[in-house]
């Protein structure tokens, strides 16, 4: 048997399944763990119920920081694609907003509005739009409208 050293641990020609020597002081637990392992996991030794843990555990820790890892690069995409959405959003918004003022400006000034009579209207349009929440049918609204006249 081989013992371990930075030599054998760097030469390639010694395969990772090759078995070397180390030397490991343990706990008196640990030991008894060990032993456990054995009849647990049907281990042939201490020593393969050690390299199984070890095994075992290094997939874990792996497993572990891959997923910190992921949920990191998964939290920044959906940030970004969220900011971007909030950004596409705002800007039709906006151009909306441009395109609303152009039509009341149309109609007030065809209608020719007093400053009165439009603010009037705004003001039952908000409650309407409070009461309604937002949902307003265009056709019952005119109704109303001619109705009120």
């Amino acid at each position: 048997m081989k013992t371990a050293n930075k030599e054998r641990l760097k030469n390639i020609a010694i395969a990772d399944t090759d078995k070397l020597q180390v030397t490991l002081y343990l706990q008196k637990g640990s030991i008894n763990k060990a032993d456990t392992l054995i009849k647990l996991t049907g281990a042939k030794s201490r020593n393969d119920a050690i390299d199984r843990a070890i095994n075992f555990y290094f997939g874990y820790i792996s497993s572990e920081l891959s997923q910190d890892f992921l949920c990191s690069v998964y939290g920044q995409q959906t940030e970004a694609m969220i900011k971007n959405m909030a950004n596409r959003l705002a800007r039709l918004d906006f151009k909306a907003a441009v395109e609303l003022d152009m039509l009341v400006r149309l109609l007030c000034a065809d209608l020719s509005l007093s400053k009165d009579d439009f603010n009037k209207m705004r003001s039952r349009a908000v409650e309407d739009v409070k009461r309604l929440n937002g949902s307003i049918d265009i056709y019952n609204a005119a109704i109303e409208s001619n109705s009120d006249k």
